[in-house]
């Protein structure tokens, strides 16, 4: 069974990488620098020209993002959704914004993964349908969670965004989970509460890692993140 995350993920979830990607679009990229450099050596209306096209250069990639990133919220588990993402990175391969696009089709892979896996569930309960075409699901579940790992790690080596590295962080470990690799499930809750001791998402990161220890039938250890979770104080998406 899957880990029962909120689906869709929470709304503050959602507002935090808005905001991060607001942030991020701050930055100048390098030709944009260079752009500016030359403004000085053109005349006053030549300079004008190049000051509005770089304006509506930013605001078409702007809006690009944005139509991915809408799409994404009204519908995450559609491939289509993923490419418009990578479209985006294709188009802009230097953009800030790259980062988060990257992100965002570790998410659809994720969520790809996630409504397959429940479909598969669902498939499963039913005798009529063949074995052959339960195992070819299988498959593309695996290969989902597999996918959304790589991208996920990728994010994490090139992003300097805090928020962005503890999600993806979380979310290799609810993939380990999914994949039902609970070892290195395990691992992954681990390394995500050393490096994110005072995260928001610290009670979700030790029910996944409750839930992980108990399908390895290691129950003192299980026992134990229980008590820490307790003692921290669980979160309403927990409870439920």
């Amino acid at each position: 069974q899957s880990v029962a995350t909120e689906y869709p993920p929470k709304t503050e979830e959602i507002t935090e990488v808005e905001k991060s990607t607001e942030t991020e679009t701050q930055v100048v990229t390098e030709e944009q620098k260079k752009t500016k450099r030359d403004l000085k050596k053109l005349g006053k209306e030549q300079r004008r020209e190049l000051r509005r096209r770089l304006v509506q250069a930013e605001y078409t990639e702007r809006q690009q993002f944005n139509i991915a990133y809408q799409m994404f919220v009204a519908s995450r588990y559609k491939k289509s959704v993923m490419s418009e993402f990578e479209k985006f990175i294709s188009l802009y391969p230097k953009s800030p914004l790259c980062v988060k696009c990257h992100y965002m089709v570790a998410e659809c892979h994720f969520h790809i993964g996630k409504f397959l896996k429940e479909s598969f569930d669902n498939v499963v309960s039913t005798p009529a349908i063949p074995t052959t075409n339960i195992n070819e699901n299988n498959a593309e579940i695996i290969g989902s969670f597999k996918k959304a790992i790589k991208r996920y790690r990728k994010v994490m080596g090139v992003t300097k965004d805090k928020f962005v590295k503890a999600n993806a962080c979380y979310r290799i470990a609810e993939c380990g989970y999914n994949l039902e690799d609970y070892k290195q499930a395990i691992e992954d809750c681990i390394n995500f509460l050393d490096k994110y001791p005072y995260h928001y998402l610290k009670p979700e990161v030790l029910y996944l890692l409750t839930l992980s220890y108990l399908r390895m039938d290691d129950w003192v250890e299980a026992e134990k993140v229980i008590q820490t979770l307790i003692f921290f104080g669980v979160s309403r998406h927990v409870k439920e």
